[in-house]
């Protein structure tokens, strides 16, 4: 259930390779790209497992042990990933918003890296 949360808060996994190289000027249209590309993945991927789910129920597929119905496990995960996938896509306008605007400066990305 924390997967929206985790979107909506743009806290995963990460890997910065460019962050050194890219100008700075720039980050809010690669926030907007990066944003808009995970979002679309996000809900295609919850389509699938929507499609999934249906077929899982009407398959009448069960867990090993406790013989609970698979489907309705998949629709949450199906769910969760529009869930997601709206609220990354959200994020993308937020950045739009501030970096179109000519009222307030564009949203602050933390580029600093969050080590363990």
């Amino acid at each position: 259930m924390a997967f929206p949360l985790v979107s909506w808060n743009e806290e995963n996994i990460c890997v910065d390779l460019l962050d050194n190289y890219f100008p700075e000027k720039w980050i809010g249209v690669r926030q907007i790209v990066i944003n808009l590309i995970c979002s679309c993945s996000l809900i295609l991927v919850a389509m699938m497992n929507w499609k999934l789910a249906g077929r899982s129920l009407e398959y009448e597929e069960v867990t090993e042990i406790l013989e609970m119905p698979l489907g309705y496990v998949t629709y949450l995960i199906s769910i969760t990933g529009f869930v997601g996938g709206a609220l990354t896509g959200f994020n993308a306008l937020v950045y739009a918003k501030g970096l179109f605007s000519k009222k307030s400066p564009a949203p602050t990305v933390n580029t600093k890296s969050k080590e363990a």
